[in-house]
């Protein structure tokens, strides 16, 4: 039987679960029912796998900020880097043009840490921002929040 922590429990009731784990041929089967200890072989490492991978989200502090690259990037282990890049405009101004997330790191808030991180460091610095990029500027009209407003470049 498959222990009964949070965890486990989520991804018992998730249609990811059912749709990946159950054996295909149990699938096509009306009222088919699945013994867990049957089965337990061959569902536990794949749930492990996928809880140990998943076991810490990226936060914010996991975004690094590099100053001569002119970006800020967050990387995970064993994946493309995502990253914000931005140029600078003139004194204590910059254009945030583009952000990018890779394919395998869609879904996940990956995109908005990197704007928030981005958009602190605009705060903390006394920086004015201007938004090319298509993501920031919608992430900032879904999101606005008065501080960052206040770093824009009325245009």
């Amino acid at each position: 039987m498959l222990p009964t922590t949070p965890c486990f429990a989520r991804l018992r009731t998730s249609v990811f679960f059912y749709s990946t784990l159950v054996p295909q041929h149990l699938q096509r089967i009306p009222n088919a029912k699945l013994q867990p200890a049957q089965h337990q072989a061959a569902i536990l490492p794949t749930i492990q796998t996928r809880l140990a991978s998943d076991s810490k989200a990226p936060t914010v502090e996991d975004v690094k900020h590099s100053a001569d690259n002119l970006e800020f990037s967050l990387s995970l282990p064993s994946m493309p880097v995502a990253y914000l890049k931005y140029r600078e405009i003139g004194p204590n101004q910059v254009d945030m043009y583009t952000t990018v997330v890779p394919k395998e790191l869609e879904g996940r808030g990956i995109a908005k840490l990197l704007a928030v991180k981005a958009f602190n460091f605009a705060v903390d610095n006394d920086i004015k921002m201007r938004l090319t990029c298509w993501y920031l500027a919608g992430y900032l009209e879904r999101n606005p929040e008065q501080k960052y407003l206040k770093q824009l470049i009325k245009e």
